[in-house]
């Protein structure tokens, strides 16, 4: 059995409290209106003073993702954002979204480009008939 005392699971089980956090402070003048991560965030802002992931329920990120954060912050980091080869990350259902992200020479995220309606081709990927780099690094908003 995995204690939840452990840092990587804290994080994990403070994740998710978050998004509960926020469900249950919901303002119903804002309906309609989407919610995005960083409001969750924010909802929460004055009960979090350690580290913490931020996830969106609906994509499923593996192990190695969560790992990679946990051993990234827990050693100084102070943020981050992990990066996923898009080709894992397309669906044989539809389109997904997902944020291309642009680095520079040396490899420092520069710029993620929001990307609607990804889809599998015979090719590889594309978005409205454009051609996409299925070896991209992509953002799910870990």
């Amino acid at each position: 059995m995995i204690s939840l005392y452990q840092p990587f699971w804290f994080a994990v089980l403070l994740s998710v409290f978050v998004f509960f956090f926020y469900l249950f402070s919901y303002d119903s003048s804002n309906a309609g209106k989407p919610c995005e991560s960083d409001q969750a965030v924010l909802a929460a802002k004055n009960v979090i003073d350690t580290p913490f992931i931020v996830i969106n329920a609906d994509d499923y990120y593996g192990k190695e993702g969560f790992k990679a954060v946990y051993e990234y912050l827990v050693n100084g980091g102070k943020s981050c954002m992990a990066g996923f080869v898009l080709k894992n990350t397309l669906s044989d259902n539809g389109g997904v979204t997902r944020g291309i992200c642009k680095m520079d020479e040396q490899n420092n995220l520069t710029e993620v480009v929001e990307t609607k309606n990804i889809v599998k081709t015979a090719d590889g990927a594309e978005a409205d008939g454009k051609v996409i780099d299925v070896d991209s690094l992509v953002s799910m908003n870990m």
